[in-house]
């Protein structure tokens, strides 16, 4: 679950004194690995992370789910 706390793409510059650049890819890859890593969203980007269901049937209707909202909003 997303907290105030957690990465986003509104704060990763705050997070990462490091640009990137023409020059300096390794450097900014490797930053950017530890930060992913730290804090917990490296299932986002390889892949091994699935979705679930956008939608649930409860009583015959389908609502949706909010096991999804929640995994949306800590993509």
């Amino acid at each position: 679950m997303a907290t105030s706390g957690d990465l986003n793409s509104t704060n990763v510059p705050y997070l990462s004194p490091i640009k990137l650049t023409s020059t300096n890819y390794l450097v900014w890859r490797n930053h950017m690995k530890l930060l992913v890593a730290h804090h917990k969203l490296s299932a986002y980007i390889d892949g091994s992370s699935d979705p679930p269901p956008a939608t649930v049937k409860v009583d015959d209707k389908t609502t949706p789910n909010p096991d999804f909202a929640t995994w949306t909003a800590s993509d």
